[in-house]
Order: structure tokens, then sequence, then C-alpha cells
């Protein structure tokens, strides 16, 4: 069923014109009437859900499913870590009676034995539909007025309307818990809190997000009726611990990056301001699953490659490698990583009128490498003439464009293995095999997150984000910062970039 399925999605891809990347699918299952595929990696994923989610839609018509679901088996992988994680916490808690109910809920039992629990705030009004789904009654405590309407869809919740101020937000979140007597054997809250789960006092304080690892997909599924809270707009104050929360959940797989670049865009601050954000990027475990997954599809398809990400610094003279170099951190970078593996690549850059190629050439000179410069690509006046006009966000089709020219160019000059600077295209997508040519995304194939690549580069990190025709974009087409700023969260999402760094991007986009 695995090859049935994954030759339809070639089909379908090659029918609406997108590259013949293959996908490693790790698990196929129909359930009632709908398809669920999982495969390795989310660089996997995006390739059989396609732009727009067209191949996916197709597959579910083709294939006659009434819906299909793409997983990502490291995702599903890392959800269950982090489930363990909480059982673990719980272990410190004192309070038996949630520790039984939350148990129940972390091992997926039927029936959990219900508790009675506080809701802290209207925009956590979801968490009131997840207790309710388990029998559970609960109390929202909230700032807001809440229309009738709202009310009645959560038959076991109680209402309670608490005179406290809407920001800072923290404080406004201690006010509400402080109209609550305390009870003999504590009370449990449900919050927007920092900590996944914290015992205080004897109270019990749960982020459900975090410690159930509920994410903002799931937590819409959990509400009765779509409701819009201000309480994340009152102030400056508020907007940034919510953008804060809202990396936090990109980096941990709760919330998508399409999601979180819409809250992150509509709740930015209106003064500049720092936020207090880790440094940590991809633990140990998902840097071994994603090299060994590059390994295993180097050593299936692309010998050239394989012998390069494994063979040391002997044996490789006959390996004609190029580097598409831009000149910035990552594809410098490259040029070291490279040579430590033992290759020797030329650079081939593709002149386009923002860069200064006497800089390049100069910088090339310098870390003594053969530099190849190729004419600007036919069509990049169009896709300028489209930016000018207010109508794309210019990296996708120019990207395309550079892309398409040095492997062309690669080709015509029989090169073994061309090299990118791609962070994204993780686990068997950082190496592409098309017909001779071996197509290696050097930091995703290894693993190594920005800031390895920075101590590579030799390069002074900035937090500047784009060219000067991305930068015309974000002047003239008003959805294009959005979509810039989705681009640093798929890095942020892949565990590539850390908080702080995608924050200092995100800042430069909105400026």
């Amino acid at each position: 069923m695995k090859e049935e399925i994954l030759s339809s999605i070639l089909e379908i891809r090659k029918q609406l014109g997108m590259s013949q990347r293959v996908p490693e699918i790790t698990r196929v299952r129909g359930v009632n009437g709908n398809l669920l595929i999982e495969c390795e990696d989310r660089a996997d994923k995006s390739i059989i859900i396609g732009t727009g989610g067209w191949v996916v839609g197709k597959l579910s018509s083709q294939l006659d499913y009434k819906g299909i679901r793409v997983e990502s088996r490291l995702d599903n992988i890392m959800k269950v870590r982090g489930l363990i994680g909480s059982l673990r916490e719980l272990e410190h808690i004192n309070n038996a009676h949630f520790k039984e109910f939350a148990r129940a809920v972390l091992l997926e039992e039927e029936s959990p034995k219900p508790i009675n629990a506080y809701v802290i705030g209207e925009e956590m009004i979801w968490a009131c539909g997840f207790l309710n789904g388990l029998g559970s009654s609960s109390t929202l405590l909230h700032t807001e007025f809440l229309h009738d309407n709202v009310k009645r869809e959560y038959e076991k919740t109680d209402f309670v309307k608490i005179d406290c101020p809407t920001t800072p937000y923290d404080e406004r979140i201690e006010c509400l818990m402080d109209h609550i007597d305390e009870q003999e054997d504590g009370n449990i809250f449900f919050g927007f809190f920092d900590a996944p789960i914290v015992e205080k006092d004897n109270n019990i304080m749960v982020n459900p997000y975090f410690f159930f690892k509920i994410s903002h997909w799931e937590a819409k599924m959990h509400a009765k009726k779509k409701y819009w809270p201000k309480v994340f707009k009152a102030s400056d104050h508020n907007r940034k611990f919510y953008i804060r929360k809202i990396l936090d959940m990109t980096y941990d797989g709760l919330i998508e990056p399409n999601d979180a670049a819409s809250t992150i865009y509509h709740h930015w601050p209106t003064e500049e301001s720092d936020l207090d954000l880790d440094r940590d990027c991809a633990g140990e475990f998902i840097s071994e699953y994603r090299v060994a997954n590059a390994l295993k599809r180097a050593k299936k398809t692309s010998p050239q490659a394989y012998r390069a990400l494994v063979g040391g610094s002997d044996g490789l003279e006959d390996i004609k490698a190029g580097i598409a170099w831009s000149g910035g951190i990552d594809s410098t970078a490259c040029i070291r990583l490279s040579r430590k593996l033992g290759l020797d690549p030329d650079l081939i850059t593709v002149c386009l009128p923002y860069l200064d190629m006497e800089s390049m050439e100069a910088q090339a000179g310098v870390l003594g490498a053969n530099l190849i410069k190729l004419d600007t690509p036919e069509d990049f006046e169009e896709v300028c003439q489209k930016v000018s006009e207010g109508n794309i966000h210019p990296c996708g089709q120019c990207s395309s464009l550079i892309e398409g020219a040095i492997l062309e160019y690669a080709n015509e000059n029989m090169y073994d293995i061309i090299i990118f600077g791609d962070m994204l295209s993780t686990g068997s997508q950082s190496v592409v095999q098309e017909g001779e040519l071996s197509i290696l995304n050097l930091p995703a194939a290894l693993s190594l997150p920005k800031r390895d690549l920075i101590e590579s580069s030799g390069i002074m990190p900035t937090y500047e984000f784009g060219c000067p025709l991305l930068k015309e974009a974000h002047r003239m087409y008003k959805s294009a910062k959005r979509i810039s700023i989705q681009r640093v969260l798929r890095e942020l999402r892949a565990q590539m970039l850390d908080k702080r760094f995608a924050y200092g991007l995100i800042e430069d986009i909105m400026e």
C-alpha cells in the first residue's frame, strides 16, 4: 500500500508541475474511510501535502478517502517523549486526585476520574471544552463579557466574571486566582502559565498546552464555539507575553508556523522591546535521527553524497563539487564544512542586481575558492515587476530561478554534487538525486542549527532578514511581512533556529 500511495503522490506532483522529490513514508493506515500517512520528518510531510494542500487533496479524491491526515514520525516520537516527561513531572505532585486524573489522560485511558477545575481567563475557554469532554466540570474565571450563546455551549461550566485589570497579563492571572477561596485539598487551575505544571501552596497550576501536549489545532477542536478574546491586544505587555508563548509553542511543535505567523503579525507590540528567550536548538536525539536518515537516503540513492558525508578527508578528489553561494552565513559555512569532509568545491553565484559582486569576488579570494558567476536569469525582471506592483512575496520564485540556473550550469559542466545551505530539508530530503547530479543540502544533512553555521562561516551575525527586493515587497505587499515571519518560524519549528534568533529576525521584518 505504501508503494501505491507513493506512486500516486509522485504522479500528482508531476501533473501539477512540482519537483519529483520522493518523500519517505514510514506507515499508512486506513481508519473509518480516512487515511493516515506517517512520514519520516516534516520535510517529507510538506512534499506529501504540497503547496496549498493540492497534492493531498487530489490524493484523497483519487483514492476515494473521506480525508487524509499526514503526520511526521519524528513529531510523533517527540510528542511521546514529551508526554513521558509530563508523567515524570507528575511524580512530584502531591495532589492525589489530580495525579490520578492527569495520569489517565496522559496514558489515554478511558473515563478518567473527573475533577473540578478553574480555568483562568476567557482566552483559555477551550480548556473548558477539554475538561467537559473528559467528564470533568469547570469554572471559567473571566474579565470580559461573554454572550449567552457562548456560555450555552459549555453545559458543565460555570462562568464567573471578576473585576480584574486586563494588563499586565501575569498580574491579571494572579488577580483572577486570588478571588477563589482556598480549599483544604487545594484548587486546580488551568491557565496560560509559564511552566507546564507547578504545585504551590497546595494549589495545582497547569498549562494544558505544554503539560498535556495539546496543539493549537487540537485546542480549537475542543472549543465549543468560536470566540476571539481581546486580552492579548490590551497592551504591549500582553502582546509581548503572548508572542513569547507563541514562539515557545512553535519551537515545541504545538502550533504550526502559518498560524503562529498570523498571530505574531497581528499582535506585534507598538513599541520596541526585548524578550527573555531561550537559545536552545534541537537536542541530540533529533539531530541523530535526522543525520541517520540523511545517510540512509544518501547510501540508497547518491553514492557521491554518501561518500562525502562519511568518507572523511581522503579519497574524494574525483568528486566535482560546487556550492550555491550567496555570500551569506549559510552558504559560506558550507565552504568550510565541505572542505572538512574532503571536498574542494567551486563557488557558483547567480549575479543579481542587489549583490555586491566586487565584495564577493574579494571574499572568494580570501577563502581561496574558485568563483563562477552566472548571468541573471531572464525571468528575474518579471519577479521584480510583480514585487513593484505589490502582487507577490518574491522568495519562492526568486529561489527557484537561482536554483534552476545553478543546476542547469552544474549539469552542463558535469558536476557530481551541488551543495545548498538549506536548513529545512532535513533527513531524507537533505539528499536528492536528479539524474547524475547529487543535490546536498549540507546544513540539513548534518542537522546543524543557525548558530553552528555562524561559527563555521566566520561572519559576524546580524538580525537582518532578506534582500532589498524583499524589503520592497514588505513595503508594497500587505501580507508579505506575515509570509516572511512564517518562513522564519518554519526554521524555528524545525529547531534549526533558536527562539532568540527567530525573534531578532522577526523584529527586522516588522520594522
